[in-house]
């Protein structure tokens, strides 16, 4: 219900020409708007804060109707960029088909092209705020020379260490589909839609937590919001699911890039819940526990019950939770304002 407006960025990036297509979203500059802008909601629009999507998602995650993440940040002045990475929403490659050729490493550059454009255009950085892979990513910047674009770095439900989660239960099938060109999960999860979160199911814990969840936001995340995954990207994150020290992207330890954040003054979040069976708290905590060995010292949030809050939190209740305006929204809040305006 925000007066705002929207404009799309066409961009290009990587091998074979993907047109990537990132919306950014602002406040309407009508007479209107600005006679109730307040001096913060000023200062906020110059500052862009970048939502970054997870794997087989989109834009959608953060704009559900009912969970509208954008719709936060926009009525508090910022300016919002929502890309997509190859394959995913809108961003496209000229034929609009799926190839299996690609993997993480292109979804990084990627992300290195968006950083790029953004700061051809602007002169200014952005807040990173990325959500599963979308957190994977914005860690795995720090290996490139665009990590001085990021002014704040905040991951939501996301590791590099993920010894653990449910996905390394379900590695068997991740080898069964990786002999398919991709995995239709788009299909598949429009396909539940109807059915999701109204009876006790797998892929709805798989997601989240359904006392958290308003069933109709849930239902509309999956019907919007899912993507194929091509096979690489499947093969790759696999080590991620398996190899105790990590997702290794580019086969670099850890260490030898995370001090990069204390190097270039990037203030870190950490975001967990404490019901994610994809990315479970020791996940979290692991991470975290790395960052300091690499002299970062990120701040750690973790939601749920047993941390004082008033449902349990599962991996998209982070962002489209019943009580996500009240309970989590400070926490991303705060995490932007880590290196002030």
């Amino acid at each position: 219900g925000q007066v705002s407006k929207m404009t799309l960025h066409p961009l290009i990036s990587g091998q074979g020409g993907w047109k990537l297509n990132m919306m950014e979203y602002t406040r309407s500059n009508d007479s209107k708007t600005r006679a109730v802008q307040t001096r913060q909601q000023s200062a906020n629009q110059r500052q862009a804060v970048l939502f970054l999507h997870g794997l087989a998602s989109n834009r959608h995650t953060f704009m559900i109707p009912g969970a509208d993440v954008v719709g936060h940040f926009v009525k508090l002045g910022y300016t919002v960029l929502t890309p997509e990475l190859r394959s995913h929403g809108l961003s496209k490659d000229d034929s609009g088909k799926l190839h299996g050729y690609f993997g993480v490493d292109d979804y990084i550059d990627d992300a290195r092209a968006i950083l790029r454009y953004w700061f051809e255009l602007t002169g200014e950085g952005v807040h990173w705020i990325g959500h599963s892979m979308g957190g994977i990513i914005g860690l795995s910047l720090l290996m490139h020379p665009e990590a001085e674009h990021i002014k704040t770095l905040t991951t939501v439900a996301s590791s590099l260490f993920y010894k653990g989660s449910a996905w390394a239960r379900i590695t068997p099938l991740l080898r069964v589909v990786g002999m398919l060109p991709s995995f239709p999960s788009g299909s598949l999860m429009r396909f539940l839609a109807p059915i999701g979160f109204r009876l006790p199911a797998a892929i709805d814990l798989f997601m989240a937590v359904s006392a958290n969840i308003d069933g109709n936001v849930g239902r509309h995340l999956y019907r919007v919001n899912f993507e194929p995954i091509v096979k690489n990207v499947l093969k790759q994150l696999g080590t991620a699911f398996t190899c105790k020290e990590g997702f290794l992207s580019h086969a670099k330890p850890v260490s030898s890039f995370l001090g990069k954040a204390k190097e270039l003054s990037i203030p870190v979040t950490l975001i967990g819940a404490d019901w994610d069976i994809q990315c479970p708290t020791p996940c979290v905590l692991k991470l975290a526990r790395a960052m300091e060995a690499a002299g970062v010292q990120p701040a750690v949030k973790l939601f749920g019950k047993r941390y004082g809050h008033a449902e349990d939190y599962g991996h998209f209740d982070l962002l489209i939770g019943k009580n996500f305006e009240k309970e989590v929204l400070p926490s991303l809040l705060e995490a932007v304002q880590a290196r002030g305006l």
